[in-house]
């Protein structure tokens, strides 16, 4: 029994050794901050899309205004304004297919409009990283929030 016991502690060591290797290297707490800064970054990103691409239908209007007006005032210059005309045409086509783009994110089924509408991603991922902060990625556990508990940024 005694030779059982000295091979179970010496297993158990090894096991501790691993244990620490992984707590320390892997789920060291500088790579749980990298995840936990990584996924605050994404958040924060995601809300100046949104109040930027809120914004930028008001930009796009005074674009289109200002390209028009530039367009009346190339009608009396000389032969070589044709350039310029191709030019704000160019502009104005882009402008356009900023837009659509725009309106595509915003309403359509993909990453970007998923991100931009879709509550529930926000609060998942604040779930997310609550649990690696408590459990780490080796021990992780899907466990909603406690109510009384704020989601730490």
């Amino acid at each position: 029994m005694t030779n059982a016991s000295a091979m179970l502690n010496i297993e158990i060591q090894k096991l501790t050794v691993v244990t620490d290797k992984i707590n320390n290297g892997i789920l060291n707490s500088q790579n749980q901050a990298n995840i936990a800064d990584m996924l605050a970054h994404l958040k924060g990103t995601s809300e100046h899309f949104d109040v930027a691409s809120k914004d930028l239908d008001s930009t796009i209007a005074n674009a289109k205004s200002a390209i028009e007006s530039a367009k009346t005032t190339l009608g009396t210059v000389n032969a070589d304004a044709v350039d310029v005309h191709a030019a704000v045409d160019d502009a104005q086509k882009t402008l356009d297919s900023l837009r659509a783009l725009l309106a595509k994110a915003q309403t359509g089924n993909g990453p970007v409009a998923t991100l931009l509408n879709d509550r529930q991603i926000s609060d998942d991922l604040k779930v997310f990283a609550a649990n690696l902060r408590e459990h780490g990625v080796l021990f992780y556990k899907n466990k909603p929030l406690p109510a009384a508990s704020p989601v730490r940024r």
